[in-house]
């Protein structure tokens, strides 16, 4: 039996990092949030973002992120509270888009934060499983694009 459950934790480890390398070449960062616990796990580290270097889980969440020193830029803590209330109200999906990065240097990536559900057979939330893409790039040429049609008129 210990040899069994031996194997299963090196499969799930192995597992585990698949994932997060396979999510990190493809530039997404893995998160598992815990209802109960209030809790999200960081599967592979945003070293760019002080706040979650060398941090792999946060909190009293979405609390700690409307704290001053959060990561999250101020101006879209509302928006994260709100993707948070659909979770905790049973929507399957919720998604999110806000400026993470380094408020002590003024330095803001755009994230687009993505949550699915995983319920218990009464169907009560237990965890949702969570994406967050740097859309940066693509919110700067949407910002360009919206400033080349006003020039224009």
């Amino acid at each position: 039996m210990k040899k069994n459950e031996n194997q299963k934790t090196e499969k799930t480890k192995l597992l585990e990092e698949t994932y997060a390398q396979a999510a990190r070449q493809c530039g997404v960062t893995l998160w598992m949030f815990n209802f109960a616990e209030k809790l999200i796990y960081n599967f592979n580290n945003l070293t760019h973002i002080k706040a979650f270097d060398g941090i792999s889980s946060f909190h009293n969440v979405p609390e700690v992120f409307s704290e001053k020193g959060s990561p999250l830029h101020p101006d879209d803590v509302q928006a994260l509270y709100e993707m948070f209330d659909k979770l905790y109200a049973g929507e399957k999906t919720a998604k999110s888009v806000g400026r993470w990065g380094n408020e002590d240097e003024d330095v803001w990536w755009w994230y687009e934060i993505s949550y699915t559900t995983i319920f218990d057979d009464d169907g009560k939330p237990l965890k949702a499983i969570g994406t967050a893409i740097d859309i940066t790039e693509r919110v700067r040429l949407e910002e360009r694009y919206n400033e080349e049609i006003k020039w224009r008129k």
